[in-house]
């Protein structure tokens, strides 16, 4: 939702600011969010700012597809704007891929832990009830 809000609050700051500066600008205090939320003191307050985060991050967007569509010649728009927005979807679709095969490897390490932790016990239970 704040994805969506910052995409529609875009338009009026472009108009006022322009272009570029909306892309610039909106950069900014997404990183500063992004930086303190790892030194919040709560919870609450580290989720406040990746919101924050959220709500600055997808502003540059619209902004930079009306750049792009403003400077190009309009033959070759369809193709400048694959191109600026292909990297973006690319790393959007690899990074669940990653991290869904990193929980997946962090899990089976730690099913394999647990399996070993259990066959220990099982062993020194057999041990101890051999030795009485």
């Amino acid at each position: 939702l704040l994805n969506a809000f910052s995409q529609l609050l875009a338009s009026p700051l472009a108009e006022r600011f322009g272009l570029v500066n909306v892309m610039v600008f909106t950069h900014l205090p997404a990183n500063i969010f992004l930086i303190l939320a790892p030194f919040m003191p709560t919870a609450g307050l580290a989720l406040t700012m990746l919101a924050l985060r959220s709500l600055f991050s997808s502003m540059d967007a619209p902004a930079r597809a009306s750049y792009v569509m403003a400077v190009v010649p309009e033959a070759e728009r369809a193709a400048a704007s694959s191109i600026t927005n292909a990297p973006r979807g690319l790393a959007q679709s690899f990074s669940p891929a990653i991290a869904g095969w990193l929980l997946w490897r962090v899990n089976e390490w730690r099913f394999q832990r647990v399996l070993r932790l259990v066959g220990r016990r099982r062993r020194d239970a057999t041990v101890r009830t051999d030795d009485d």
